[in-house]
């Protein structure tokens, strides 16, 4: 029953301009019978119709002034999402939803379909690229702590331990790779990869990323700003 009051409501909310004297009326009323109504149960229902129908309004409100921002700059959408990504959500979709089934018109709705797209587009790769920043950030913080351990053997066991918890993830690696790349250039670590199997460099192995941080550690300062090119 609630659920379907909601629907409704929206469906009202939708209609805009004109359901705005609707809402008001039905609201209106609600509180002016919940005031009158001497039966306990009975007054709780209104009190808590009139409260849903209060909360709806609101969020209508709201996704109906995030979609004008949305028409008024159609260019800026990947800066809108990026600035109010809460705001696109289930709801404001579903919103979008019940705004398109009041239009007669064919166009309006394709209208409104292909704004959906757009947005739903935007916001895909707006997760996309946070998703990145927060795994290449959990990946430095790890890269720090290994770089920071007491003594070469204690970071090369943080990798094997990594590893074994299956946390040796290609953004760790990349780190590792990327202060392996402009490490190895020197004469000490040239002359310390032709000691060793050559074809372990070219792996992503925990054995070969316990080597290049051996070698690193043992015969340069990491470079810190190696890694800062990947932010």
């Amino acid at each position: 029953m609630r659920s379907l009051e909601l629907r409704n409501g929206e469906s009202i909310w939708c209609l805009g301009k004109s359901g705005i004297s609707t809402r008001e009326s039905f609201y209106t009323r609600c509180k002016t019978r919940a005031d009158r109504e001497t039966d306990p149960t009975m007054k709780q229902r209104l009190i808590s119709l009139a409260s849903n129908v209060n909360k709806i309004d609101e969020a209508m409100e709201k996704h109906d002034e995030l979609l004008k921002e949305i028409q008024d700059s159609p260019t800026d959408l990947d800066a809108i999402v990026a600035k109010r990504r809460k705001d696109f959500t289930g709801d404001f979709f579903r919103f979008l939803a019940l705004l398109s089934e009041t239009y007669d018109n064919l166009e309006d709705r394709d209208g409104v379909a292909r704004l959906v797209a757009k947005c739903m587009s935007a916001v895909s790769a707006f997760d996309k690229t946070l998703e990145s920043l927060e795994t290449l950030d959990a990946a430095q913080a790890k890269f720090d702590d290994i770089l920071n351990s007491s003594s070469v053997d204690a970071a090369c066991e943080k990798i094997k331990s990594l590893a074994k918890a299956k946390e040796l993830d290609s953004s760790l690696i990349l780190l590792i790779n990327s202060a392996w790349a402009a490490a190895k250039e020197s004469t000490s670590v040239k002359n310390e990869i032709l000691k060793s199997d050559s074809q372990l460099w070219q792996q992503h192995s925990p054995q070969a990323m316990t080597m290049k941080l051996r070698i690193l550690m043992l015969y340069t300062r990491l470079p810190r700003s190696c890694t800062n090119g990947l932010r």
